[in-house]
C-alpha cells in the first residue's frame, strides 16, 4: 500500500478511521493506559525493568561498598543518565525518524520539567516505522549501557554507575514503549501517523475495515 498523504489521511473517512489523537502537553498522562495494558510487548517491558533492578542488587551484594554507597552510586549513575543521556535519547529519535523519511524533524526542550520529545512535522509514518523511531534509543543506548557494564572492572565502581543509568535510561523509556504498544493494538491493520506541531498533536489512523481495536 502507497504512503497515503495528510490530506488523505483526515479527508477520506471512506478509507481511514482516526484511532487515537494524542496532544503533546500532558502526553504522559494519555499514554498511560497502553503502558499498564496486559499486552505483550508491555509485559516482557516491565519484566526487563524487574530484571535489570534484580542485577543492579546483585551488583550491589558482590561489591565492596556498604548498600548506603552502592545505592548513591547508582543514583548517581541515574542522574547522569537522565542529564547526559536525555539529548542523545531524543537525537536518535530523530535519526531514526530520518531514516523512516520524514523530513521536518525537531527536538523540543522543556526545561521546567527536564525532558523533551521529537516530533516529525507532517511527515507520514508507517506503524513499523514508527517502532522502529519508538524503540531505537532505547535499544541502541541500553546496548552501549551493557556493554560497557560488562567490560568495566568488577567490584569498583563503574558497574554501579552505569547498571544505575542502564536502568533509569530504561525506566524512563516507557512512554516509547507504550506508543509502540499502540501499534501492537492495532496489529492486523496498516496503521499511519503523523505529528501536527502547529496544533500540538499526533494522530493516528487505520483502514476503516481493520478491525476494532480498545485504544485509550
Amino acid at each position: 500500500m502507497d504512503r497515503p498523504t495528510i490530506a488523505q489521511l483526515d479527508g477520506d473517512t471512506a478509507r481511514y478511521r482516526l484511532v487515537l489523537s494524542l496532544q503533546h502537553e500532558g502526553i504522559a498522562t494519555q499514554i498511560q493506559p497502553l503502558l499498564f495494558a496486559r499486552d505483550l510487548p508491555v509485559l516482557g517491558y516491565w519484566l526487563a525493568n524487574a530484571a535489570l533492578l534484580a542485577l543492579l542488587v546483585a551488583i550491589a551484594a558482590h561489591s565492596r561498598f556498604d548498600a548506603f554507597d552502592a545505592f548513591a552510586l547508582a543514583s548517581a549513575g541515574a542522574m547522569a543518565a537522565w542529564l547526559l543521556l536525555l539529548p542523545v535519547h531524543e537525537h536518535v529519535h530523530a535519526l531514526a525518524y530520518r531514516m523512516a523519511g520524514a523530513t521536518d524533524v525537531s527536538v523540543h526542550y522543556q526545561l521546567r520539567t527536564l525532558t523533551a520529545y521529537c516530533v516529525a512535522d507532517r511527515s507520514v509514518v508507517g506503524g513499523a516505522a514508527f517502532v522502529f523511531v519508538c524503540l531505537a534509543p532505547l535499544v541502541a543506548i541500553d546496548a552501549l549501557l551493557a556493554g560497557a557494564m560488562l567490560f568495566a572492572p568488577a567490584g569498583g565502581p563503574w558497574p554501579l554507575l552505569l547498571g544505575g543509568a542502564l536502568l533509569f535510561h530504561t525506566g524512563a523509556a516507557s512512554g516509547d514503549v507504550a506508543l509502540a504498544n499502540l501499534v501492537w493494538r492495532c496489529r492486523g491493520s496498516r496503521l499511519w501517523t503523523y505529528d501536527d506541531t502547529g496544533a500540538r498533536v499526533s494522530r493516528f489512523f487505520v483502514a476503516t475495515d481493520a478491525p476494532g481495536r480498545t485504544l485509550p
